[in-house]
């Protein structure tokens, strides 16, 4: 009697822990980074090319709930953006195709002759007298001199953290870009100027992720310029990957 009850909860014990076991999630596998390369060096520059084609009415940069995020789709690869608020975060919903690799700054800076300093917070700014303008080499260095600040990275998907981030910087070549001729980013920070602007240059750490599966992910991403920049970008997708 008393051995039969005994095999009676040990059958009992191994059939809850079967249960708890099939009950447990599974933790999502991190996700693939491709590596830093020229790849990257490229992306850098269409990316800030695709930011700096819209008004800012329907700027990716100024979306904060990811109503606009569908214009990232570039055919052969898909970007995210940052934003530009006073508050450094946005939080966005998008759908993306299956198969689409994912490019975007985790923090960047851009700089040209136009523009003397990247307008990290929103609201017009003033660009300092610059009556010669600056050559290739020292708008690399301007571009240094901010990504130089950066105190922190951080970025994961489906809460894995993506380590060694400080790996993943990247330097463009010098490019131009086309602004709009009304509403575009620089007249939104006070500069009446359109059309063609160059040379540009962008420097700072970027993902280029491989395709994630179809299904639902959370991507964040972000980091902290410090002093005398003070910025800190915190931006969170949520991403329906369509099969």
């Amino acid at each position: 009697m008393f051995t039969g009850t005994k095999r009676y909860f040990c059958r009992l014990a191994i059939a809850m822990v079967v249960t708890l076991g099939l009950m447990t999630p599974v933790q999502a596998s991190c996700p693939q980074v491709i590596p830093n390369g020229s790849a990257y060096q490229k992306l850098a520059a269409d990316w800030w090319k695709w930011a700096f084609s819209f008004p800012t009415s329907i700027n990716p940069l100024f979306d904060e709930t990811g109503s606009q995020a569908y214009l990232g789709d570039q055919g052969n690869v898909f970007f995210l953006a940052g934003v530009y608020n006073v508050t450094g975060t946005a939080t966005r919903t998008v759908t993306v195709p299956a198969g689409k690799p994912l490019f975007f700054p985790v923090l960047n800076a851009e700089y040209d002759n136009v523009l003397f300093r990247p307008p990290y917070l929103g609201g017009p700014i003033t660009p300092p007298p610059q009556p010669n303008p600056l050559s290739v080499p020292e708008l690399y260095a301007a571009s240094a001199d901010v990504v130089a600040l950066t105190s922190e990275l951080h970025a994961t998907v489906d809460g894995c953290p993506i380590p060694g981030l400080f790996g993943y910087r990247a330097k463009s070549a010098p490019f131009s870009f086309r602004l709009p001729a009304a509403d575009n980013i620089y007249q939104f920070f006070g500069i009446d100027i359109f059309g063609v602007v160059a040379p540009a240059v962008t420097d700072g750490y970027w993902l280029f992720l491989a395709p994630l599966p179809p299904g639902n992910h959370t991507v964040n991403f972000g980091g902290t310029f410090g002093a005398p920049v003070n910025f800190t970008l915190d931006i969170t997708y949520h991403i329906t990957v369509t099969p």
